[in-house]
């Protein structure tokens, strides 16, 4: 992690204008469905309109479809999330991104982590919301 918040910062964004959402080892081990229901509370929870999202697992469940984290690379997604059934909505970008321990066992994928991270950069400083 030490590494990915030293990226995050020479992103000259402050971190708390962001989510981050990852999953632990407990949350790996959830159906679907449950994960979902998490990562859609912390979505709304956080009032957020940009968000990392860490892994494809993480991304899957908040896009709605299983992906794979290859093609998304360079690619970020808007996203209305809704906790529960008739419940508020809100409006978020997610930008999928390697999850750190990932990128700790493969260090050779540093460069396209960063690659992705400009793109997360070239999204928030473009709309007016960072403000």
């Amino acid at each position: 992690w030490n590494l990915l918040f030293k990226m995050l910062k020479a992103t000259q964004i402050p971190l708390e204008a962001f989510g981050l959402l990852a999953m632990n080892k407990e949350s790996k081990q959830q159906d679907p469905a449950a994960l979902l229901k998490i990562l859609r509370y912390q979505a709304l929870n956080s009032r957020i309109h940009f968000m990392l999202g860490f892994g494809s697992k993480v991304c899957s469940s908040l896009l709605g479809q299983n992906i794979k984290l290859g093609p998304c690379h360079g690619k970020s997604f808007e996203r209305e999330i809704q906790h529960m059934e008739g419940g508020e909505k809100w409006s978020t970008r997610l930008t999928p991104f390697f999850h750190p321990e990932f990128l700790k066992v493969n260090p050779n994928m540093k460069k396209m982590a960063w690659d992705d991270l400009k793109v997360f950069m070239a999204e928030y400083f473009s709309r007016p919301l960072h403000s």
